[in-house]
């Protein structure tokens, strides 16, 4: 029983120390009730833009990483679309969702990870 507490307990230990890079991680969730969001209507080129704080002020200026967890888009047309981050300073970063052609998206979900850059 005790080396059941004790594997998960080093593996936390060996991610603090070898991953020490990571300086902040969040949580995006948009869809089409949101004021603003336009990525379900039209065609053509589409932007959503959100102004994401970190919790502390960092030291650096990090690079960040997007995971997508979920989309829910229109079947339609061929889904087109980008994740990418701009106007990055060590309190915060914009997120741009961007989309074109006919594509329709209708929500979409992920994570985001703060990374220090000298370290990718």
């Amino acid at each position: 029983m005790k080396k059941m507490f004790l594997l998960p307990l080093l593996f936390l230990l060996f991610i603090s120390n070898g991953y020490s890079q990571l300086l902040e991680t969040g949580k995006f969730s948009f869809d089409y009730t949101l004021s603003g969001y336009n990525l379900d209507k039209f065609s053509g080129e589409r932007i959503f833009t959100y102004d994401v704080k970190f919790k502390k002020k960092l030291e650096v200026v990090p690079e960040i990483i997007f995971a997508v967890s979920s989309v829910d888009a229109s079947n339609e047309d061929n889904l087109r679309y980008r994740i990418e981050s701009s106007l990055i300073t060590n309190e915060g970063f914009l997120l741009k969702i961007k989309i074109w052609g006919k594509s329709k998206l209708y929500s979409i979900a992920g994570n985001w990870l703060a990374l220090k850059a000298e370290d990718m």
